[in-house]
């Protein structure tokens, strides 16, 4: 496998591959994971079982905006800089 990197990551540091996308309602999320046989415990999946539904859907509005309108903006500069 090999993996990209837009920065250096350090000896030691944890890799997450992500199963589903970080947007996708908790229910979608979870019925995704449950139907491939993955119980996940990350911190999203446990913070969604603690929040209330109007946080989870701000999550979703507040990630959805970042992949619209600064994501391409990173990777287009990780691009210039190589």
């Amino acid at each position: 496998m090999f993996i990209r990197s837009l920065r250096l990551i350090s000896k030691g540091e944890e890799l997450i591959i992500s199963y589903r996308s970080a947007d996708s309602s908790e229910e979608i999320r979870l019925r995704y994971l449950k139907s491939v046989g993955i119980d996940c415990q990350c911190r999203l999946c446990k913070l969604d079982d603690s929040e209330s539904p109007e946080v989870n859907d701000r999550r979703i509005r507040l990630i959805n905006t970042f992949e619209k309108l600064i994501k391409p903006r990173i990777l287009n500069d990780a691009n210039l800089n190589k």
